[in-house]
């Protein structure tokens, strides 16, 4: 957040001594034009601690009503006051990471400089307060953070069985055939659960590094879901599911990543296999559509219903998070890795589509991916 030194050099050029009307006024002042483009909030504060100044970024979050205001009423926080006691005690500048809930929330990185920095002639000083919002950093080294410790979870729990099944299989099974190929095969499954695990990881990693670049190719939307289907209907016929198409017979083409899109459609059909009942159905449907909002121009949608137990409403908002799970234990008994939704949700988001989810207790879901005709 610190201010390049021409930068600085400039702003306190800005900032010599005018008369006390000038200085209340600042915003009709040209040479205040500098502080205004610069992306931190700025405040200005005269030796009595009066807002004299505010630029924009700072009138939009914290609102020019403070101007002429004490610096006290607008921000109340012991730590801001302690950096500018800092500088009004000589010091050039002080700094702290300070997080705020009034007047606008958040963490922001805060520094309090003397505008005379390098130039010992000025007896009364402007002292400047610049915030640099930090808010989502802060959040996305959080999101990191928990990222890497839900992994971890993840992959220590199959590993603990593995080494249990070899500690058993070396002592007291050494010589036992029948259990030697249970526990075989329960190593093979924990085995499978990493395996998959791993793929889902990097498949989200290669999907979030390439948001910024939306896929360009023609896609035809009948062969994305002939593919996803023929992955799944093995699983679906050993669940006694049935998937049912409603498609119609033309369809216009998409601009998008094939594998990419057939893994979307996969995700939310094996999510539709092992959360709707015995017996029952899945219903896939592809719509044109003319207006979806968030969307500029037409679009198609894709939608994947189940008759299952459906999904409590409170649960809605979080189904995209990574190893977010309604019933955590139905989840890994069914061999989910935690990120199928996630995926999802980044595939949407790549092809600059829109993800729409509606359940309702006791009769099912429906998964919508609404995604634009033109490219």
């Amino acid at each position: 957040m610190r201010l390049p030194k021409p930068l600085i050099a400039q702003t306190h050029v800005a900032l010599q001594p005018h008369a006390p009307q000038t200085r209340l006024d600042p915003m009709s002042d040209p040479r205040f034009a500098l502080l205004d483009e610069i992306h931190d909030l700025v405040l200005v504060l005269d030796p009595d601690r009066t807002v004299v100044f505010v630029n924009r970024g700072a009138a939009v979050r914290l609102g020019a009503m403070h101007l002429g205001r004490p610096f006290i009423h607008v921000i109340r926080n012991p730590q801001c006051l302690d950096l500018l006691e800092q500088v009004e005690r000589g010091a050039a500048s002080a700094a702290d990471t300070i997080t705020l809930r009034t007047p606008t929330p958040g963490t922001f990185r805060i520094r309090v400089s003397r505008s005379d920095a390098g130039n010992d002639t000025r007896e009364t000083p402007f002292i400047v307060v610049a915030m640099l919002d930090i808010s989502e950093q802060i959040a996305a080294e959080q999101m990191r953070s928990d990222f890497v410790a839900n992994v971890s979870h993840e992959l220590r729990s199959p590993l603990t069985a593995l080494s249990g099944f070899i500690e058993t299989l070396q002592g007291p099974a050494k010589d036992d055939a029948d259990a030697s190929d249970r526990f075989l095969t329960l190593m093979q499954a924990e085995t499978g659960r990493m395996t998959r695990l791993i793929a889902d990881l990097l498949n989200l990693s290669k999907v979030e590094g390439r948001q910024a670049a939306r896929p360009t190719d023609e896609i035809e939307l009948q062969r994305i879901l002939a593919r996803a289907c023929t992955l799944v209907q093995q699983r679906a016929d050993d669940a006694d599911k049935v998937i049912r198409f409603d498609i119609p017979s033309e369809l216009p083409s998409i601009r998008g990543d094939e594998d990419e899109l057939v893994q979307l459609v996969q995700n939310l059909l094996e999510n539709a296999v092992k959360y709707s009942a015995p017996g029952t159905a899945i219903d896939v449907s592809v719509t044109p559509d003319t207006r979806t909002p968030g969307i500029s121009g037409p679009t198609l949608t894709v939608a994947v219903r189940d008759h299952g137990e459906g999904i409590a409403r409170e649960h809605l908002p979080r189904l995209t998070e990574r190893f977010y799970r309604v019933d955590d234990h139905r989840g890994r008994k069914s061999g989910g890795t935690g990120l199928g939704l996630a995926i999802v949700k980044h595939v949407v988001q790549r092809h600059r589509g829109r993800l729409h989810i509606e359940s309702e207790v006791g009769k099912g879901s429906i998964f919508k991916v609404h995604l634009p005709i033109e490219g």
